[in-house]
């Protein structure tokens, strides 16, 4: 298997890799590496939101509703 990936999407699905691994699946990751999260960019550009730009690390936490995750558990079940 051949896997193409831009830089961003690779970082968000990295733990796959550890799946291919254990299960001896061979495959090449193809990683385009624009150094960037151009979809992010690209939606802030179209909205007029400026890059945020930060000299540090920076954590945000955001408090979610969680009440709404039963029913995608419950679709996924009757896949």
């Amino acid at each position: 298997m051949v896997a193409f990936t831009g830089d961003g999407g690779f970082l968000m699905t990295i733990a796959e890799l550890q799946t291919a691994q254990r299960e001896n699946l061979p495959s090449i990751e193809l990683v385009l590496d624009d150094q960037e999260i151009g979809l992010i960019r690209v939606k802030q550009e179209i909205k007029g939101i400026a890059p945020l730009q930060s000299k540090r690390t920076t954590v945000i936490g955001v408090r979610i509703d969680a009440s709404g995750y039963v029913a995608p558990f419950n679709a996924l079940r009757e896949l």
